[in-house]
């Protein structure tokens, strides 16, 4: 409410994914399957095929795929990113000490 009414001074809003744990699925458990018949489903690749029809709009390319895409154009090594990122990590942990978020 804070941030729609524009009575902070500063926002900090953070984001945690974690791609490598999304599970695999089935569909088939709800009726029963036979042995050996079960079909898992990447959710990932599911929901990305299902968010959009790809006949209309193509492959839709995700957050990994748009970084690696943004790395190349922009000439970001790995290396210039991951020191980015520890110089971010940083700066909000000095600011949570200094009580800059508080």
């Amino acid at each position: 409410m804070r941030i729609q009414t524009g009575h902070a001074e500063a926002v900090m809003v953070i984001g945690v994914e974690s791609m490598s744990n999304i599970e695999y699925y089935s569909n088939d458990m709800r009726w029963g399957a036979r042995a050996g018949s079960v079909k898992l489903h990447d959710r990932l690749e599911r929901g990305r095929e299902r968010s959009q029809p790809e006949t209309r709009f193509g492959r839709i390319s995700g957050m990994p795929e748009t970084a690696e895409n943004l790395a190349q154009d922009f000439h970001i090594s790995r290396d210039e990113a991951d020191r980015f990122a520890v110089r971010s990590h940083l700066n909000a942990a000095a600011a949570w000490r200094e009580g800059r978020f508080a």
